[in-house]
């Protein structure tokens, strides 16, 4: 008899340790999956807002103005930012790989920048074939040139702002050792995202 209670009483222990120990690690999850979506919320609405500290951390316009005009480099990422704060975002569902990786599925409505960029390249096309730009190339300056680009860009993206585009990608947000989430190897698709066919625009404005 004392050995069958010694028994049932292992049992009971044994059941015991495994409740706590599925807690412990189910809240360690959900923790994980907690601050990982609100990292994400973070950086992608500091993305809508252009938080120009916050988006130099995944993406860098120094492409852009090294090679032109330090005013027309400006008012050219000002523009393609502009953009992004039409955009919109779902989580739609978490993978908890472990305490410091995440994926997180995400649905990201933006303006179609690749319609812009297509549009953009039609009308340098358009531009360099016309008599009168074959005219002035012998007394154009780069300056010029580079300012001619910039404001016609920005007349795309203000005339192609209203067409949308809905993608759906898997996010992963890792831990760093300093105990932050950032968003990890695949931000480069992110910004594929966001910035779609960006740096075709960069050929022809450099």
């Amino acid at each position: 008899l004392k050995y069958k209670k010694a028994l049932n009483l292992k049992k009971i222990l044994a059941a015991v340790i495994t409740v706590v120990m599925t807690a412990v690690l189910l809240c360690g999850c959900s923790a994980a999956e907690g601050e990982a979506r609100e990292a994400l919320e973070q950086t992608l609405n500091a993305f809508k807002s252009g938080d120009k500290t916050a988006i130099s951390e995944y993406y860098s316009f120094d492409r852009v103005t090294a090679y032109i005009d330090e005013a027309d480099g400006e008012e050219f990422r000002d523009a393609v930012l502009s953009t992004l704060a039409d955009m919109n975002y779902t989580i739609k569902s978490s993978t908890v790989i472990n305490d410091e990786s995440v994926t997180l599925n995400t649905e990201i409505e933006t303006v179609d920048f690749s319609a812009i960029v297509d549009n953009f390249i039609n009308k340098v096309i358009e531009m360099a074939n016309s008599a009168e730009y074959q005219k002035s190339l012998s007394t154009m300056t780069d300056e010029k040139y580079n300012a001619v680009m910039t404001d016609m860009m920005k007349q795309c993206i203000s005339d192609g702002k209203q067409k949308k585009t809905t993608s759906n990608i898997d996010i992963t947000m890792i831990k760093t050792s300093n105990g932050r989430w950032v968003i990890g190897g695949d931000s480069d698709e992110v910004l594929g995202v966001l910035f779609a066919d960006l740096s075709e625009v960069t050929d022809y404005l450099t």
